[in-house]
This record gives structure tokens, C-alpha cells and sequence, in this order.
């Protein structure tokens, strides 16, 4: 004797046929024939009882008596043996042994046959499940367009051309009630460019962002940064004890070799303005011709084709002085052999070759600016020691010339920015001023020369008349 409990049932007050919810009635193998008992039970115990007529569908049954007492998706168990004749129980028989007998020819299918294999799961869930033939092939070689799934990671290579195409897709995908919300992809595919790239992609809503290798080492991450030709790279943590020692665990190594007098640019820079004009800045290495040290340089291109060019070049010169050359100017730094620092600073640049419309000056306009500077007396605010200093006031010298001073500006960080004097141009009109009160006193030593000459005419006509 046993019960049939799965799933539950539904029952209209009169009726004569009930309805069952993941039932499983016509099984054969299960037992259930006309005369077997069916219970209804709720959690006060059993609502009634009730003989099978016959069994219409896995789900439908009919009953002698008409239904007392509805219920609906109540709990239920039907008496399968204690009914069963002869017959009943001869079919149950055949049908158990029907279905192992599948269940056997199934398997040996799998273990033995090639292609997919349907099978029937005890609780009649129709299953596919593929060979060991099948499987062992896909091991070896997935095909030109099979697509194994494992949960939410797809396998798949697509047959594609040897000049465009993606090939060796792994897909990683999450979803969210049944609806896709993102996927990472790795692939191999030909570009346009006529390179193979190895991609990742993390992509949602249509968007993604993509990490590209190229073939010859090319590498673009998210966001369009490229780096191009890493030779190699070292990556260390902590800190070093000396400056020396920095080199070999430098966070990033770019490296580049075989310079010939050109320029290698290891790090750029890009900035667009809203009209779209560019501005670039990059750090490399300028090669050497008449040297074996190659100098670290700085370059400044003001547009996409590197023209319109400025280079800072740091020379490491064989007397370890440090040279920076900017453009022909130059600035030497550094230990001379006696021991002390020597330094060349830099001056306007005054060669006439880089000049025109010149003319002399008269020096008038330097005169009277210089006149017009009030020279003052002071004390800065910052000095604690409340020292008087002398000089004149940044303000009143731009109202004179413009020229004379310079806005320092310190950002937003700072109360104000502040105006500075520029020497320069103060110590070109006082050359001028200069020679004004030069021209000045020359012509006051003639005026001179004239009243003394006639100083003495006059004491020789005074003394003829004493006479």
C-alpha cells in the first residue's frame, strides 16, 4: 500500500471532476485506477473522501460521487494499492519496467551513441543530455559555430575571414529576472587597420568599454589612452632608500632603444580647446649624434601634426654639468673644477637679427617715465621686524608704462594675486634716462664754458677802466 501526495488540487461544490496543479495522474507506473481513494485534507485534518471514476489526464480526474465540500489547491493523497486488481497491478508493472527499460537504453545511448539523447527525469521532466562521443568532440574542438553554455558563461568560435571578423568569444553574462543587464566579452578578431586585436569588453545599455591588445604590442584602454611599444616594465612597492637605487623599481617603465639623433616620445599629453584647437606636451628622450648619453627632453606641439614645436632638452654633459636648451637660448647649472656653482641666466634677447623698424631714441620717453616714479619708502606686512625698505609701488608703475610690472597669479587658493616689477624694461629706460641727463649736463658744460668766457671779458674791460 502507498500514497500519491504530489501537487495540490481544485474542487467545485457539485462537481464531479477535479483539477490538479504539478500532478502527475496518467503515469501508468504510479498505480492509479478507477476505485482508488482520494483524501482531501486541509489543517483541521481530511475534508473528504472520494472514489476515482477514471483518470482523464495528468492533471483531471473524475469521481463517482459529485464533490461536498469545495477546496481549492488543497492538499490531497490518493490510496493507490489497496485498490488495485490483478490487472491494475500487471499494468503498474509494465509500465515500471517500460520505463526502466528506457531509462537503460537512454544511458547506453549516452555512453555509446553519438548526437543528443532525450531521456524522461522520475518526475516525467523531458531532459537532452549529449553524448560521450559528443562531448569528448566538443572537448577537442567546439566547431565552427557551436555555442556551449555553461549557466551564464557562453563558449563560441565563429567562423570568420582572415582580413575582418571576432573569433574565440567568451561571454559572461548577469541577468535579472530573465532580462539581460550586463555582459563582459573577451575575443580575438581583424580590424580595420589590418591587425589582430585581442579585446576585453564590460558592456551595459548598448555601452561598453574596451581594453584592445594589438599584434605588435599596441595597447588602447578605456577611456582612448594608448601606449605603444612597452618593451618592458617594472612594478615594485614600498619606497626606495636613495635616489640610485630608484631606477629598477620605478611603479612604470617605458623603454625604447636604437635612437639615432631622433626624438622618442614615451609620455603625451592632449588638450582641445571649445573652438578645437590642440595644445600637446610630451616627455621622451632626444637622441644624440656627437654623444652616447641621450638627453630626456620636453616638447610642446600646438597642433595635432607636432608643429609649431618648443623642446626643453636636459643635456647630460660629460663635465656633470646639467644644460637645458630651450630653443637656442641655454642655461648651464652645475659643478665647475674649482668647486663652485656657476649659473647663466637668461637675458632679453637683444641680437638684431631678431628685430626690426629700428631707429634711435632720443631717451625723452624713458626720461619722463623714470621722472614720474614716485620713489617711496615702506614696510611689508609680512615683516615682523617691521623693517623700512625703499623702492617704488608695483600699481603706480603700470599707470606709467605697463611694461613695468608683471601679474603673478597664484590661483584660486590664494587671497589675490600679486603684481611684481620687471627690471628689464626699468633698467632699459634708465639707460636712456641716463643718457638724456648726459646730453643735459654737456649742455650745460657749453653754457658754462660761454658765462665764464664772458665773466672774464667783463673783468678785463673793469679793469682797463680802473686803470
Amino acid at each position: 500500500m502507498s500514497l500519491y501526495t504530489t501537487g495540490t488540487i481544485t474542487g467545485a461544490l457539485n462537481a464531479t471532476t477535479i483539477t490538479g496543479n504539478g500532478t502527475k495522474w496518467s503515469d501508468a507506473k504510479l498505480g492509479i485506477t478507477n476505485g482508488s481513494v482520494l483524501f482531501v485534507s486541509s489543517n483541521a485534518g481530511v475534508d473528504g473522501v472520494y472514489q476515482i471514476k477514471r483518470v482523464i489526464s495528468d492533471t483531471s480526474i473524475e469521481l463517482v460521487q459529485p464533490i461536498y465540500k469545495a477546496f481549492t489547491n488543497s492538499k490531497y493523497s490518493i490510496l493507490v494499492a489497496e485498490s488495485a486488481s490483478t490487472a491494475a497491478w500487471s499494468n503498474q508493472l509494465a509500465a515500471t519496467l517500460g520505463y526502466y527499460q528506457a531509462q537503460m537504453d537512454g544511458w547506453q545511448q549516452i555512453m555509446t551513441g553519438t548526437g543528443d539523447v532525450a531521456l524522461t527525469a522520475p518526475d516525467g521532466t523531458k531532459v537532452t543530455i549529449k553524448s560521450f562521443t559528443a562531448l569528448d568532440k566538443n572537448k577537442a574542438d567546439l566547431g565552427v559555430n557551436s555555442v556551449p553554455t555553461f549557466g551564464n558563461v557562453v563558449l563560441q568560435r565563429e567562423a570568420v575571414s582572415n582580413t575582418v571578423g571576432a573569433g574565440g568569444i567568451v561571454h559572461s553574462q548577469m541577468w535579472f529576472k530573465g532580462s539581460l543587464i550586463g555582459q563582459a566579452r573577451l575575443y580575438h578578431e581583424f580590424r580595420g587597420d589590418g591587425f589582430r586585436w585581442t579585446t576585453l569588453s564590460n558592456e551595459a545599455g548598448g555601452k561598453g568599454s574596451y581594453l584592445g591588445l594589438r599584434e605588435d604590442g599596441y595597447i588602447v584602454l578605456p577611456g582612448l589612452t594608448s601606449l605603444n611599444g612597452l618593451d618592458s616594465r617594472i612594478i615594485a612597492t614600498g619606497q626606495c632608500s636613495s635616489v640610485n637605487s630608484s631606477w629598477d623599481n620605478a611603479k612604470l617603465t617605458v623603454e625604447g632603444s636604437n635612437l639615432d639623433g631622433g626624438f622618442l616620445s614615451l609620455v603625451s599629453g592632449r588638450g582641445r580647446s571649445p573652438s578645437g584647437y590642440s595644445g600637446n606636451i610630451i616627455y621622451g628622450v632626444l637622441g644624440r649624434n656627437d654623444d652616447t648619453w641621450p638627453n630626456p627632453a620636453i616638447a610642446v606641439a600646438m597642433n595635432d601634426r607636432g608643429e609649431t614645436s618648443l623642446f626643453w632638452n636636459f643635456k647630460h654633459a660629460r663635465s656633470s654639468d646639467l644644460n637645458l636648451a630651450v630653443t637656442g637660448a641655454e642655461l648651464t647649472v652645475g659643478n665647475s673644477a674649482g668647486g663652485s656653482i656657476k649659473a647663466v641666466q637668461w637675458a632679453g634677447t637683444s641680437d638684431e637679427r631678431l628685430k626690426r623698424d629700428i631707429i634711435d631714441n632720443d631717451g625723452s620717453d624713458s626720461f619722463n617715465n623714470i621722472m614720474a616714479l614716485n620713489f617711496t619708502s615702506f614696510i611689508y606686512k609680512a615683516d615682523d621686524k617691521k623693517r623700512i625698505r625703499r623702492g617704488i609701488i608695483a600699481q603706480q608703475a603700470k599707470e606709467i608704462d605697463s611694461d613695468y610690472v608683471k601679474l603673478i597669479e597664484f590661483g584660486q587658493d590664494c587671497e589675490f594675486d600679486s603684481y611684481v616689477i620687471d627690471n628689464n624694461p626699468i633698467v632699459m629706460d634708465l639707460i636712456g634716462t641716463v643718457q638724456v641727463l648726459n646730453t643735459k649736463i654737456k649742455e650745460q658744460d657749453i653754457k658754462i664754458n660761454e658765462q665764464e668766457k664772458r665773466l672774464l671779458a667783463l673783468e678785463k674791460m673793469k679793469d682797463s677802466m680802473d686803470e
